[in-house]
C-alpha cells in the first residue's frame, strides 16, 4: 500500500469525525470510502464482493445523511469532546494504537498495509461513536466500521457479506430516521435526547 494513499484514507476517517458541518460529512465519507474501496480492490478484492460496499459507503448513506441534514440542521450536536481536543485527543490515540499493535507482533511497525490501516479505521470509527453525541455522526462513524468490519468478512459467502452488510445499512437508516425524529419531536439529534422518543 502506497503511504501516501494510507494516510489520505486514515486523514479522510479524522475528518468524518471531526467536520462539524453536516453538509461536509458525507462528502469526506465518500472520499474515504472510496479510497477504501480502490484500495480493497488493488489489493485482489473482487468487483462482486465490493460491489455491495460500494451501494451502501458510496451511495446509499452518504445520500440519506445529506437529506437528513437538508431537512433538519447544518451544525453538529454539542459533542463530549470537540474542536482542538479532539483532534489531538484522535491523533494520539491512532500514534498510541498503531505503536502498540506493531510492538507486540500484530503487523510489522512501518509499513502501511490495510490490515493495519483496517485496525486504525475501526478505533477512529469507535471514538466517533463514543465520544460525538450527534446520531447522524454515529451513522458516519459506523459506516466506517461497516466499511472496515467487510474486511473481516471477506473469506464468507458472498451471499453472507450481502446479509451481513444489508443488516448493517437498515440499522444506519434506522438511526438516521431516529435522529430526524427527534428533531421533529425536541430540536436536538443529540444521543442524550433519545428518551423523549419514548412518548
Amino acid at each position: 500500500m502506497n503511504v501516501i494513499f494510507a494516510l489520505l484514507i486514515l486523514l479522510f476517517a479524522i475528518a468524518v469525525v471531526e467536520t462539524d458541518d453536516f453538509f461536509l460529512v458525507p462528502i469526506f465519507l465518500i472520499l474515504l470510502q472510496s479510497a477504501f474501496i480502490t484500495e480493497l480492490y488493488f489489493e485482489g478484492s473482487g468487483l462482486e464482493t465490493l460491489l455491495p460496499l460500494i451501494l451502501v459507503s458510496l451511495i446509499i448513506i452518504p445520500a440519506m445523511l445529506y437529506l437528513v441534514t437538508a431537512k433538519t440542521k447544518r451544525a453538529e450536536e454539542e459533542a463530549i469532546l470537540h474542536g482542538l481536543t479532539s483532534v489531538a485527543t484522535l491523533s494520539i490515540l491512532v500514534i498510541i494504537t498503531y505503536v502498540i499493535l506493531g510492538t507486540i507482533g500484530f503487523f510489522h511497525l512501518f509499513t502501511l498495509e490495510m490490515a493495519n490501516i483496517q485496525w486504525l479505521l475501526i478505533i477512529i470509527g469507535v471514538y466517533g461513536v463514543l465520544v460525538k453525541t450527534d446520531l447522524r455522526k454515529a451513522v458516519a462513524c459506523l459506516t466506517i466500521l461497516t466499511g472496515t468490519l467487510h474486511l473481516f468478512t471477506s473469506g464468507f459467502d458472498l451471499m453472507m457479506d450481502i446479509a451481513l452488510l444489508t443488516f448493517s445499512t437498515l440499522l444506519l437508516l434506522m438511526l438516521l430516521y431516529f435522529a430526524y425524529r427527534s428533531y421533529i419531536t425536541n430540536g436536538s439529534m443529540s444521543t442524550k435526547d433519545l428518551t423523549t422518543l419514548r412518548q
